[in-house]
């Protein structure tokens, strides 16, 4: 994790307190069935037992990784700017694996694909460009409003942990708040939309658009290999099949 991504992840701690070699063929986009996940765990919070409503619903895998993207509409306003989602990753193998992603902890914002490495999700145009998205905020409170633990310097933080054979973990149901809000409004964080997440920051213009989940450890596995090492069976890439949305007026 660079040094960027590790103060980010402080300042998100601060606010709101990864050998299988076969890969199975992945299935279309499919109506969404309930789905039932993981029981909730106390390190790691934000996931659900519950079955979660979708409007769509795609799901790869390969290796003993099942990557599962869930969206609560796929008709968006030119007025919003945020996306929201909920990925479920699956251990479908007999052992236990690694799972290496902050997100599962630190919230849907970090989902923003900028780094082609990890868990993240792809956003195109109906012309295949990259979506256009801006930073919700791009600097730092007053100084005056920051907490009193605000570290002093950056701390890498490993949020990494063991999901057992048929288990599921998702993206924490969680909206977006700006540091502003919460640490010199003392605001409470707005209620999700049900299970889902909020990517902020989008712009919809009019037309049709197409969004993925990927996951992508193979760099790790590279690294593996070069020291020797046979790489890990969920170091893998797994993308589910693209889901249609169309912004409107």
């Amino acid at each position: 994790m660079s040094s960027k991504n590790s103060f980010a992840v402080i300042c998100l701690a601060t606010v709101f307190c990864l050998g299988w070699a076969a890969c199975k063929n992945r299935s279309p986009q499919t109506e969404p069935a309930p789905l039932k996940l993981a029981a909730p765990d106390q390190v790691f919070p934000g996931r659900s037992s519950l079955p979660v409503p979708a409007a769509a619903e795609a799901k790869g895998e390969k290796g003993p990784i099942r990557l599962t993207l869930r969206l609560p509409k796929t008709k968006l306003r030119r007025s919003e700017d945020s996306l929201w989602v909920q990925i479920v990753l699956t251990n479908i193998s007999d052992k236990r694996i690694l799972v290496l992603d902050d997100v599962f902890n630190e919230g849907p914002q970090e989902l923003r694909h900028y780094l082609d490495t990890g868990l993240y999700i792809e956003f195109l145009d109906g012309r295949g460009r990259e979506d256009f998205w801006f930073q919700p905020e791009d600097h730092y409170p007053p100084k005056e409003c920051w907490p009193d633990n605000f570290p002093a310097k950056e701390t890498e933080v490993d949020h990494s942990f063991w999901l057992e054979p048929g288990k599921s973990t998702a993206t924490p149901a969680m909206a977006y708040q700006s540091l502003y809000d919460a640490w010199c409004e003392n605001k409470p964080r707005p209620q999700p939309i049900g299970d889902f997440g909020e990517i902020k920051g989008y712009v919809f213009l009019p037309g049709k658009y197409r969004v993925r989940a990927v996951y992508d450890h193979t760099g790790v596995a590279e690294l593996q290999q070069k020291r020797g090492e046979v790489p890990s069976p969920y170091l893998v890439r797994v993308e589910t099949p693209w889901i249609e949305l169309e912004a409107t007026p």
